[in-house]
């Protein structure tokens, strides 16, 4: 009678560790999956920071150009209207002299033009420059958590090996740590 009395309870114990493992297993698998779902958020939140980083890079640059081409262009009506004044102090007949003049001034307006849309271009430049320095830093808000994500990830995994409660708190710790840098990077 002792015997299937052992019995019994061998298989109770069974059926408890199975239960257990099977309770514990079934936590390491919600918990990777909302840590797995936050770092997914996370990453898409960090990559479309530093896409946007990008662009604006990428007009600053553009601006850049426009307003170097625009700034040769007003060095170039300089020099024109330079040697218009030149021509006018050599000019002996007064009626050249005068039209030499007059280009001159021409030049100086179209300058004066110019100038406003090259400072222009610059402010822009400088726009999109401050809008890339503030993307990318969000950007570096983001990317720290979706490492401490992973690392929970990971974490969690190796807790299911090892069949560790504290290794699995540890992932949600490191987890935790990548919650805060996600909403860092929304409060940047």
């Amino acid at each position: 009678m002792s015997e299937p009395l052992e019995v019994g309870e061998h298989a109770s114990h069974i059926a408890h560790q199975a239960h257990g493992a099977g309770g514990f297993a079934q936590a390491i698998a919600i918990v990777s999956s909302v840590i797995a779902l936050l770092a997914s958020f996370t990453g898409l939140q960090s990559e479309t920071s530093f896409g946007h980083a990008l662009d604006a890079k990428n007009n600053a640059i553009l601006r850049q150009a426009e307003a170097s081409d625009k700034w040769s262009y007003f060095q170039a009506k300089s020099t024109k209207q330079g040697m218009q004044e030149m021509a006018a102090r050599l000019s002996t007949r007064k009626a050249d002299r005068e039209a030499f003049e007059a280009k001159g001034k021409k030049y100086d307006e179209e300058k004066a033009e110019i100038k406003k849309e090259a400072e222009e271009k610059e402010k822009e430049r400088d726009e999109f420059n401050h809008e890339s320095e503030h993307f990318l830093h969000v950007h570096h808000r983001f990317a720290p958590g979706v490492t401490l994500f992973q690392v929970g990830m990971v974490l969690a995994a190796i807790s299911m090996v090892v069949q560790k409660r504290s290794v699995l708190g540890v992932g949600i710790v490191a987890a935790t740590g990548g919650l805060g840098f996600l909403l860092a990077g929304f409060l940047a």
